[in-house]
C-alpha cells in the first residue's frame, strides 16, 4: 500500500468517529493536536488493537496516553511552520475573533479545521508534509505494535531478569526523545506497577553477548576490580535491558573504585576498537560505571 492509499483509508476511518466525537462534546477543550487528529486517531486505534491481543500483561491508560502525547508533539512539529503561515493568512484575509491571542488561536483552529473537507484542504495544500506525516504515522504504528508484541512473545525470558518480581501492568511508557533510528524506531522505557523498569531497544545488539563474555574473562583476574556487565536479552532485531538507576558513591574508596573501573572500561573499549562510547552512554551506578547504550560496534 502506497502512502496516499494509506492516507485515504486513514481519513475515511476517521470521519465517522470524528463526527461522533464532536456530537459528544469531546473537543470542547482543544489544542494544536486538533489539526492532526486523523493521524492520532489512527495511531490510537492501532495501539488498542495490539493491546487486545496481548496474553501476558496489561497496559494502563496512562501509558497509552504517554505514547500518544509523545507522538502528537513529534507529528505536529512537521506542520508547525505552515500552521503559523495559515493562521497569519486567515488573520489578514478574514480576521480572527477574540480578545486575547489565545482566544484568536482557538477560534482559528475551531473554524478552519473543523470538518474533514477543511482538513483535506490543509493537507492537500502541503502534500509533501502530508506524505511525511502519513508515512511517519504508519511507521510509528508498526513500531509500537512490534514493541508490545516482542514483550509479549518473550515475556517468560524477560521475567527471569527480575527474580521474584511479577511484571503484570505497564503503568508508564516513556518514548525516547533522543536518537530515532530506522523507520521512526526509538528506545522505550516501560515502567511496571511495581516500579520495575524495562528498556526496549529496537536494534540488533547481540554483539553485547560477546562483550559480556569478554568482561567475564576480565573479571576472572584477581588483580583487577570487577567490571559491570550489560544485563539484558538480545534478539535479531531488538533487545530488552534492565534499567540502570543512577546511584552516588557512598565513600571515598568507592569513588576511587569507580574511576579504576572506568579505566578498565576505557581499556576494554580500546582493545575491542569500540566507538560511540561517550558520557551519555554511561551511567554511574554507585562504584560501577555501567554502559547503558550498546550502540558501539567492534
Amino acid at each position: 500500500m502506497d502512502w496516499f492509499q494509506y492516507f485515504e483509508k486513514l481519513m475515511c476511518a476517521f470521519e465517522e468517529v470524528d463526527n461522533n466525537a464532536h456530537k459528544n462534546g469531546i473537543y470542547e477543550e482543544i489544542d494544536m493536536s486538533y489539526v492532526i487528529r486523523p493521524f492520532i486517531y489512527t495511531l490510537e486505534k492501532n495501539i488498542y488493537s495490539t493491546i487486545k491481543s496481548l496474553k501476558n500483561f496489561n497496559v494502563s491508560e496512562n501509558a497509552i496516553k504517554q505514547i500518544l502525547n509523545t507522538y502528537t508533539t513529534k507529528l505536529f512539529m512537521f506542520f508547525n511552520k505552515v500552521f503559523i503561515i495559515e493562521m497569519n493568512i486567515a488573520k489578514k484575509n478574514f480576521g480572527l475573533k477574540g480578545n486575547t491571542s489565545e482566544e484568536r488561536f482557538i477560534y482559528f483552529i475551531k473554524n478552519f479545521f473543523r470538518t474533514k473537507e477543511q482538513l483535506l484542504k490543509f493537507y492537500y495544500t502541503y502534500p509533501v508534509l502530508t506524505r511525511i506525516v502519513t508515512i511517519k504515522t504508519k511507521f510509528i504504528s508498526d513500531f509500537i505494535a512490534d514493541a508490545f508484541k516482542h514483550l509479549d512473545i518473550n515475556y517468560k525470558e524477560i521475567q527471569t531478569l527480575y527474580d521474584n518480581e511479577k511484571l503484570e501492568l505497564i503503568e508508564e511508557a516513556s518514548v525516547s526523545e533522543g536518537d530515532s533510528h530506522e523507520k521512526s524506531k526509538s528506545v522505550i522505557i516501560f515502567t511496571f506497577s511495581n516500579n520495575i523498569k524495562l528498556v526496549y531497544k529496537p536494534r540488533d545488539l547481540r554483539v553485547i553477548k560477546a562483550y559480556n563474555s569478554f568482561v567475564d574473562c576480565i573479571n576472572e583476574s584477581r588483580a583487577l576490580l570487577d567490571v559491570a556487565k550489560i544485563n539484558g536479552l538480545y534478539y535479531e532485531n531488538y533487545s530488552f535491558e534492565k534499567f540502570i538507576k543512577y546511584e552516588q558513591c557512598k565513600s571515598e574508596q568507592e569513588i576511587k573504585n569507580y574511576y579504576k573501573r572506568f579505566g578498565h572500561i576505557v581499556a576494554i573499549a580500546h582493545v575491542l576498537c569500540a566507538n560511540d562510547l561517550h558520557s551519555e552512554n554511561l551511567i554511574a551506578a554507585s562504584q560501577y560505571p555501567t554502559i547503558i547504550d550498546g550502540l558501539f560496534s567492534y
